[in-house]
């Protein structure tokens, strides 16, 4: 039993300086990334940067000019559908004026 007791006691010292060079070993070797920082950035880093940015605006305003267009084309096709309904409007007019003068004229003779 003595034996065991020693063995196990060695196994529990070996497992924890293991566990102990690993964790040490590794805080030291653990190479800390700079910030991103526009002052480290060199000038191929940051002319991609402004590539990037510029691809996005690009995207935003071919966005907004597809919407603009949507609106302009339903604007043109609700201006189309008024002039219609004014046409028809003018029509319905014209044709109760003359009833009308019709009417007029048969309770004047």
């Amino acid at each position: 039993d003595q034996i065991a007791t020693e063995y196990k006691f060695i196994v529990q010292m070996a497992t924890a300086l293991e566990d102990y060079f690993k964790t040490t070993f590794e805080n030291r070797l653990m190479v800390k990334m700079p910030e991103q920082e526009a002052d480290h950035l060199t000038p191929a880093t940051r002319l991609l940067e402004k590539k990037r940015e510029m691809a996005e605006v690009e995207q935003a305003l071919a966005a907004q000019k597809e919407e603009f267009q949507m609106k302009m084309e339903t604007l043109q096709q609700r201006r189309d559908e008024l002039q219609r309904k004014e046409q028809k409007l003018k029509e319905s007019l014209l044709k109760f004026d003359k009833f009308l003068k019709v009417k007029t004229s048969a309770y004047t003779l």
